[in-house]
């Protein structure tokens, strides 16, 4: 399976939760976003990943459509993905340019599968 990748080339900021600073990309720039307790790891193709006072569920009431949360530690861009491997007990996602790996959970497989389905057409 593969994504088809278009660029939306949307800007995103996303605001940390206690208001005191805040992070715009490029929407195609991010591949993923990892949390880590309060704090937020957003995952760009061009550079390290940046940390935020943010929880994950706040992040993703904020995000394009193209983005969807698959895991509890995780959401990603469905534009991003380069390569998905795995099997009815889960995925793991690949990006292109990026040794990142990312899990998808085995309840969110038919959602994920419907929404990759649903971009490349």
């Amino acid at each position: 399976k593969r994504a088809v990748a278009e660029e939306a080339n949307i800007l995103i900021t996303l605001k940390e939760d206690e208001g005191k600073g805040d992070f715009t990309v490029d929407s195609s720039e991010i591949l993923a976003i990892e949390s880590a307790g309060n704090y937020i790891d957003i995952h760009t193709s061009s550079n390290k990943p940046t940390t935020l006072r943010k929880t994950i569920t706040s992040t993703e009431g904020e995000l394009p459509s193209d983005y969807l949360r698959i895991h509890r530690s995780w959401i990603v861009n469905l534009r991003s993905i380069s390569k998905v491997e795995g099997n009815a007990r889960g995925y793991i996602l690949q990006f292109e340019n990026s040794n990142l790996t990312v899990p998808v959970s085995r309840s969110k497989l038919k959602e994920f599968d419907t929404r990759l389905e649903e971009l490349s057409h």
